[in-house]
This record gives C-alpha cells, structure tokens and sequence, in this order.
C-alpha cells in the first residue's frame, strides 16, 4: 500500500504540469480523489501545511528541494 502524505498529495501526485502523460485527466483525476471519504478534509490539511506553516520565501524553497530529492530518487 502507497502511503500519501497531504504535503506529498498537493505537490506531487495532483500537481498536473503540461509535461506529463496525465495531464489531460487531471480535472478527473481531482473530481475523482475528492469523491474518496475523507479526500477533500485530506486536501485542505495539505493545503493548509503548505501555505500556513510558513512564510512564503520557506514554503517554496522547502518544496523546490523536494521536488529535486523526489526527481532524484525517481531517477535511480
């Protein structure tokens, strides 16, 4: 079973970008996640981490370093 953190689920797994094969689903993608029990409360908590725990200047330095750790670990 995959575990997802909320962090995780904002910044990677829903954040849809014109290079990926998915893109073109991920309006469906979002509809179908938030259908899941729990998937918007899961949602907003993740939203909430991201941009209520920090200044501005932190949360994007925090998320570009683990986009390049997560790219660097999807690499090997």
């Amino acid at each position: 079973m995959l575990h997802i953190s909320e962090h995780n689920l904002i910044v990677v797994q829903l954040n849809f970008t014109p290079d990926r094969w998915d893109y073109e689903l991920r309006h469906q993608v979002l509809e179908q996640f938030l259908t899941i029990p729990g998937g918007l409360e899961f949602t907003i908590r993740g939203l909430k981490e991201i941009f209520g725990s920090a200044s501005k200047e932190d949360t994007v330095a925090n998320h570009d370093l683990k986009a390049k750790t997560i790219a660097g670990n999807q690499a090997q």
